[in-house]
């Protein structure tokens, strides 16, 4: 009874520690490992449970005694629709096009690769390839919004190659490198009626007239990652781990697709051009995670985890086209902010059976702010849980399969264009409303 009442004071610390609400952050998708999503994340600095857990702590590999390889595959079924969209062009005429455009998140896959190699007792290599930051949105060309945005693709594959360590089976570490290429796609509408009937061209009639503009880039970035964990005793260990910030200075290329009147207003300001290379600044940001890890028994285990993704100050997501600042396009504003989070988890082990089955929640903070929401990039209020399941198979096979939802959320668009970046693109008002499911599964072999 004693073991019991700890359980249950340990869930209810790691419960404890934040109650803010629960948001889903910008362009960060974590689902690279089953075993953690499956705890809603609360395992993930110190649960251990096999080598995926890597991404989160490096030092994890420190921890098994035999060579090791695992796949992951993830799906992220979004469902984010934007509603009730109205707009005026920047000289002031309302936007004719679809307020509603419905579903504008498509679904996307994901997935990681892991090895750990053991070089001796107490050194262990490690690598992890990972794709912890996705997003997409698309809208229709002739959504009311156009002129904010009709595509965003951001696609981050993480490298970790990482040294673990282990002290006395007491304290483990782990440090290495990260290598991140960022790639970037996007489009926008050009009001070419509006920008036609600013400089006096005969037949010009906003928000009628428009042509598109589209981005492209990748990047590689580096930074560092370095974990540690430490079991005062048999049945508690504790995990900290820090993931460095990674600073990406795309160089892109641009194409314009130009509406005849686009060509008029080409040949009076001769802007737009096909040949032109904007440049993209974006920042990963710097992620710091603590978590304990309590055994209650060979059948229960409780784990609870802290998360801090530095936000702040990444500043503005611009593309910039230097000498033509008429041409840039703002993807995402300032203003974000650090952006706490707490899950916490149980697992349970069959006690004749090599399977398990988990159960976690998570709160999350929101990074953006009110004025900074924009309708391609935007953080959501949103709360979820998760479950999980696993098997093993001959002792030297493990499979691990997990699905976390996303619950239901409301977001606001206010932008007009006194405010930066959009004084050729009007206002524009609506709502997102949010909600997604992630499934993930993993295979990992022993040898």
């Amino acid at each position: 009874m004693y073991n019991l009442y700890r359980l249950i004071l340990v869930s209810l610390t790691c419960l404890g520690f934040y109650s803010a609400p629960c948001r889903s952050e910008l362009f960060y998708f974590p689902a690279v490992s089953p075993s953690a999503m499956g705890t809603s994340f609360a395992s993930a600095p110190a649960g251990f449970e096999d080598i995926t857990q890597q991404f989160f702590n490096p030092a994890v590999t420190a921890y098994f005694y035999d060579d090791q390889v695992a796949g992951v595959g993830s799906l992220l079924l979004s469902n984010d629709t934007f509603k009730n969209g109205n707009g005026l062009t920047f000289t002031g005429d309302e936007i004719t096009g679809v307020g509603d455009p419905g579903r504008v998140s498509p679904h996307m896959g994901g997935g990681a690769l892991y090895g750990s190699y053991v070089l001796n007792k107490i050194f262990h290599l490690g690598v992890a390839i990972t794709t912890p930051w996705r997003k997409k949105t698309t809208y229709a060309h002739d959504w009311t919004g156009r002129y904010y945005g009709t595509r965003l693709e951001m696609i981050g594959v993480n490298i970790s190659p990482t040294l673990s360590w282990n002290i006395h089976d007491t304290f483990y570490f782990g440090i290495g490198p990260q290598f991140q290429s960022m790639s970037l796609k996007y489009e926008q509408a050009v009001d070419f009626g509006s920008l036609g009937q600013q400089l006096q061209i005969p037949g010009a009639v906003p928000g009628e007239q428009d042509g598109f503009m589209s981005v492209n880039g990748s990047n590689w970035g580096s930074g560092w990652v370095f974990g540690a964990a430490f079991e005062p005793c048999w049945y508690l260990r504790l995990g900290v781990s820090y993931r460095s910030r990674v600073c990406h200075k795309i160089c892109a290329s641009s194409r314009f697709e130009l509406s005849e009147m686009g060509r008029e207003v080409n040949n009076v300001t001769g802007q737009y051009s096909q040949a032109r290379s904007p440049e993209i600044q974006l920042v990963t940001p710097s992620t710091i995670i603590g978590g304990i890890y309590y055994y209650h028994n060979e059948c229960w285990e409780a784990t609870g985890s802290i998360a801090l993704r530095e936000w702040e100050g990444s500043g503005d997501i611009i593309v910039d086209f230097g000498g033509n600042p008429d041409l840039n396009a703002v993807l995402a504003k300032s203003g974000w902010r650090n952006a706490p989070s707490v899950s916490a988890g149980v697992k349970y082990y069959h006690p004749v059976n090599d399977w398990y089955a988990s159960l976690g929640g998570m709160y999350q903070d929101n990074p953006v702010e009110r004025d900074a929401q924009m309708p391609l990039l935007f953080g959501s209020s949103n709360g979820s849980i998760s479950l999980g399941w696993g098997c093993h198979y001959q002792g030297y096979i493990f499979f691990d399969a997990a699905w976390l939802h996303t619950f239901h959320t409301e977001i606001s668009i206010d932008q007009d264009p006194s405010r930066k970046g959009n004084s050729q693109r009007g206002s524009l008002t609506g709502r997102v409303e949010t909600k997604a499911d992630i499934l993930s599964a993993s295979l990992t072999a022993e040898f």
